[in-house]
């Protein structure tokens, strides 16, 4: 099937959510690579999702985050024992636990998560702050149109709260919950959905909304709670308009 060709089939979003509430736990050797939120988000969107019986090169994993807010804090520890005198790598570099900076970018719950589900489909990590999360969710919902992958798992999430974030907060003077985080699972099959997804447009440029990466996302899962007829619903996040087609999945044949 060629991946640029039309829309043929369905994409249905069969679980929700925008906390990690009721979450499990993660291994240790999984938990040890991620910050506190990305735990958090990798436990979210296992806990919704049953990889039973579902061939892993099927499943894909879509996430998105804000901007590369690294935690300095546990990071500086590290760098503090460099010494710049010297040559770099003999000097400290060689001390450095080796996923000391990947457990602190953000692509890297996409990685986790996908050895966790396991997931071996197409994937995609968005890091383009407010907007990601709802171009993650489109990129997610192309892929299962297409027949490209069966299952999606779609996580967006940021954590304005660290004293980097809330400094560039402040001076901006733009505006975004401390810690955000929202879930989609999305199906080609209609098998216990909670709502069929339509259309997903994304438009930069014109937004004055909230910032950080699981802004716009949590806008569609609280809508998602109430749906009783189709939505069109509208999301307005700091530099984009999106627009979400949500449809109830009354009278869908599985």
């Amino acid at each position: 099937m060629n991946p640029a060709g039309p829309i043929d089939r369905d994409c249905f979003i069969v679980a929700a959510r925008a906390d990690a509430d009721g979450a499990p736990p993660l291994g240790r050797k999984l938990s040890r690579y991620l910050t506190d939120l990305g735990a958090a988000a990798v436990s979210a969107a296992l806990a919704d999702f049953s990889s039973e019986k579902i061939d892993p090169a099927r499943v894909g994993v879509y996430t998105a985050s804000g901007a590369a807010r690294y935690d300095l804090a546990a990071l500086g520890v590290k760098m503090a024992r460099l010494d710049g005198s010297g040559p770099l790598w003999s000097g400290g570099l060689a001390d450095l636990d080796p996923f000391a900076l990947l457990k602190l970018m953000s692509c890297n719950v996409l990685s986790v998560l996908s050895m966790a589900l396991p997931a071996e489909g197409a994937s995609e990590h968005h890091a383009d702050d407010a907007p990601g999360g709802i171009a993650a969710l489109a990129a997610a919902a192309g892929a299962i149109r297409r027949g490209a992958i069966d299952w999606a798992v779609v996580v967006a999430f940021d954590d304005l709260a660290s004293d980097h974030a809330r400094a560039e907060l402040a001076a901006s003077g733009k505006r975004g919950d401390a810690r955000q985080l929202a879930v989609l699972h999305l199906s080609a099959a209609a098998d216990g959905a909670r709502a069929r997804l339509g259309a997903v447009k994304l438009l930069h440029g014109d937004g004055e909304g909230t910032v950080g990466g699981g802004a716009a996302l949590s806008v569609v899962v609280e809508a998602l709670a109430s749906l009783r007829d189709p939505i069109l619903l509208a999301v307005e996040t700091d530099g984009a308009v999106a627009t979400v087609e949500l449809l109830p999945v009354h009278g869908v044949s599985p």
